[in-house]
């Protein structure tokens, strides 16, 4: 079975600007009862802590922006269970 995908539609609050350039998806690899953790595909080493699925997109692109220099309305995030 496929893994599950979050996709938001472009230009929605949740989802991706139409600028974005770079999409990574992250995987939610612990769920607590408010605490997520997710890992970057394409950067292993990368791990992000939420307290809601909510914030999880928003927290992933701040991480990616902080550790490659891109600006956060370049990135496009999936999140996958």
């Amino acid at each position: 079975m496929a893994p599950l995908v979050a996709e938001f539609p472009a230009g929605s609050p949740e989802g991706c600007t139409p600028g974005a350039k770079t999409t990574v998806t992250a995987v939610v690899t612990l769920a607590a009862d408010t605490w997520f953790e997710l890992r970057v595909q394409q950067m292993p080493d990368l791990v992000v802590h939420a307290t809601s699925l909510e914030r999880a997109q928003q927290a992933v692109v701040e991480a990616v922006a902080k550790a490659t220099g891109r600006a956060p309305g370049e990135l496009c995030v999936h999140i996958q269970w």
